[in-house]
């Protein structure tokens, strides 16, 4: 029998109604085959909401999993990445309640990874507009999805802070 590699990964909910945790913990707990229990933190930026970030190690398509599960959830915003290693490409999907799902293969460094076919079929759909065609690659680069999830970032990026006092 084959035992299949682990990687590594993270899941970052933006926002979720605080009722839904449990389900989200659930869920991501079945995608990487152990119970887990996730720090939430409130969301600012809407009320009754709660956030985290979760580092986790499973199989290679755990990320997946656990995008698959909670992709569809109307109510949160979240990112999972899937980091790359042993050869493999990692992955990365964001869902918002407004945009829907986006995905990406990424490499090791964390560049995303378009094939050729997708830029050829880019050019050969678009017009001869370079605004229209300038649009179809920032969706490809998940541009609306970063614009929308920034504000929340940066709620999470400042909060995470911890500040040390000189004393004495």
């Amino acid at each position: 029998m084959m035992t299949r590699m682990s990687t590594r990964g993270v899941v970052c909910v933006h926002a979720a109604p605080q009722a839904v945790g449990p389900h989200i913990e659930w869920a991501v707990g079945r995608a990487i085959g152990l119970p887990v229990n996730f720090e939430w933190r409130p969301q600012s930026l809407i009320p009754d909401a709660v956030r985290t970030e979760f580092s986790w190690v499973a199989p290679h398509g755990a990320g997946s999993l656990i995008a698959s599960s909670l992709i569809g959830w109307q109510s949160i915003r979240f990112e999972v990445t899937e980091f790359g290693d042993s050869g493999e490409s990692g992955e990365r999907w964001v869902y918002t309640p407004s945009l829907g799902a986006f995905h990406v293969h990424v490499d090791e460094v964390g560049n995303y990874l378009v094939t050729e076919n997708r830029l050829r079929s880019l050019m050969d759909n678009g017009t001869n507009d370079i605004l229209s065609i300038r649009e179809e690659f920032d969706r490809v680069l998940g541009g609306p999805w970063d614009r929308e999830l920034e504000t929340f970032r940066e709620v999470a990026d400042e909060s995470s802070v911890t500040w040390l006092h000189r004393v004495g």
